[in-house]
């Protein structure tokens, strides 16, 4: 029995559908997996690549497919495409766990939370030929709504599969799927790493993952709705599964030298020192989001001196109000400390914090203050990345865009992309104003942000009209993103209009 892993995210580390992967081996069958790295919101395959693809499953009996709320389109083009009698597809992903009632529209099968066991359980009784019903967290169309578990002990589990062997990848640049023969191919997807001193020759960031699951419950978020239906929080991988998986890093990949923790909250962990220690006995630096509540001078201090290079912050917004309805009014505790820490005590770390714009309930006066409080708190290194809010099903926010009537039906495609948006507001150019106080005056840039002129900049003309103009001219990326999204939305149509 064969089965084929499909990721279509844009990173080559693709954890998830790895792991699935990785189990899948271990229990003795032959995978295929193949990274399909396609822009977000753009459900546009090549022809060519679609019959590459047919080529690779023509043998698959199962067939997964790992799906976020912006490859939908994607997810439904590929089904199409590969369906066979002979063959079952399985959705997977957050977008399979918070949308199984539409996803069993298309796929036949549903994989909802972990899907490590059931995707197992799953090819065990292809290849004896049995029926799929019953099988925990697979909703098979036409049968009940399954018994949900949850892995308990993750470190039981494989290390992610990197093959090589069975392994390909969509290169873009030679505009066909190419077959990862050794280890060292995955170095031209490997992001680089950020220059150290005394390191010669090429280097390259590894992706790793250290826990599952957040402890916060932002009314935005999908890990908040995602949490609801497992039932579980978050869940560690332990310090012996991960010196395992560094010490093949080390062998597989000599050239790794920084390591992209992608945990929501690592220093949530009991041992975050230990581990952290681990990272620097191996001589990796490394990056990670840190969550306010969790920082104190002590740890964020260890951390600094043993590798911590980068650090995202989530902090949305630091007006009261919007604070509130995000959920973060706890969550953004102890925030003023840890940027006054970077600030004073390590200057040349990079501290990137996260705001939200686009939000449809938010005045300009709330965003203008969450730009303030960031023009006086920001360290000497400190960045602002913005995203759009948008609206995932089962969020808090969600249900009342749906109850204010402004959810629009192809919500699925609404991008974080701020520069992608329809409209560009006034405030949100302020804060990439922000962004280049190197070059433009600090003084400037909160001259501009007085009330009489957020109020003109932020009428229609300018937002609808203007701004989205300039940045046509301006931003290189956004003509080409709106056009693919545009064909996206247009495709859809035609989808939702078809019989699955």
């Amino acid at each position: 029995m064969r089965a084929t892993i499909i990721s279509p995210y844009p990173y080559i580390s693709s954890l998830g559908p790895r792991l699935l992967s990785a189990c899948l081996r271990r229990a003795g069958f032959s995978t295929r997996f193949i990274n399909l790295p396609v822009q977000s919101c753009d459900s546009h395959v090549p022809e060519g690549i679609l019959q590459e693809l047919t080529e690779l499953t023509k043998d698959s009996q199962l067939i997964g497919i790992s799906l976020a709320d912006n490859w939908l389109y994607l997810g439904i083009q590929l089904t199409r495409r590969l369906k066979k009698n002979d063959n079952v597809i399985v959705w997977g992903g957050a977008y399979a766990t918070m949308n199984p009632e539409d996803a069993l529209a298309v796929a036949d099968a549903v994989c909802i939370g972990d899907g490590e066991d059931a995707f197992m359980e799953a090819a065990r009784r292809l290849d004896a030929g049995s029926s799929l019903a019953g099988i925990p967290n697979l909703w098979l169309r036409g049968e009940p709504y399954p018994e949900l578990r949850t892995i308990e002990d993750l470190s039981s589990y494989p290390l992610p599969d990197y093959g090589p062997d069975g392994h390909y990848v969509y290169d873009e640049s030679q505009g066909r799927i190419l077959a990862i023969e050794k280890l060292a191919d995955y170095q031209r997807y490997f992001t680089p790493a950020p220059p150290s001193p005394g390191q010669a020759g090429p280097r390259y960031v590894y992706r790793i993952l250290t826990t599952r699951g957040c402890p916060h419950n932002c009314s935005y978020c999908c890990n908040k709705v995602i949490k609801d239906i497992q039932g579980v929080g978050i869940r560690t991988l332990s310090r012996q599964y991960l010196e395992r998986e560094l010490n093949w890093v080390k062998e597989s990949f000599p050239e790794v030298t920084y390591l992209s923790v992608e945990d929501d909250t690592l220093i949530a962990r009991k041992d975050v020192k230990e581990l952290v220690s681990l990272f620097h006995d191996f001589g990796y630096r490394f990056r990670c989001l840190l969550s306010p509540p969790y920082c104190t001078p002590e740890l964020l201090e260890f951390l600094s001196t043993h590798g911590l290079d980068f650090c995202q912050v989530g902090m949305q917004s630091r007006h009261p109000r919007i604070e509130q309805m995000y959920k973060r009014t706890g969550v953004n505790r102890n925030l003023d400390m840890t940027l006054k820490f970077f600030r004073e005590r390590h200057p040349e770390k990079i501290v990137s914090i996260d705001a939200i714009v686009d939000n449809p309930w938010e005045k300009p006066e709330e965003v203008v203050h969450t730009l303030r409080y960031l023009a006086a708190q920001l360290p000497p290194r400190g960045e602002v990345m913005i995203f759009s809010l948008v609206f995932y099903r089962g969020t808090e926010l969600w249900e009342k865009a749906k109850r204010d009537g402004i959810l629009r039906p192809d919500y699925h495609l609404d991008t974080y992309y701020w520069w992608a948006q329809d409209r560009i507001h006034y405030t949100t150019l302020l804060f990439r104003l922000l962004l280049k106080r190197k070059y433009i005056p600090l003084r400037l840039t909160l001259a501009l942000s007085s009330a009489p002129l957020v109020r003109f900049f932020e009428q229609a003309v300018f937002t609808s009209y203007l701004f989205p103009r300039l940045l046509d001219v301006l931003h290189g990326q956004r003509r080409s993103f709106r056009k693919a999204l545009a064909r996206t939305r247009r495709l859809a149509r035609e989808m939702l209009q078809e019989k699955p």
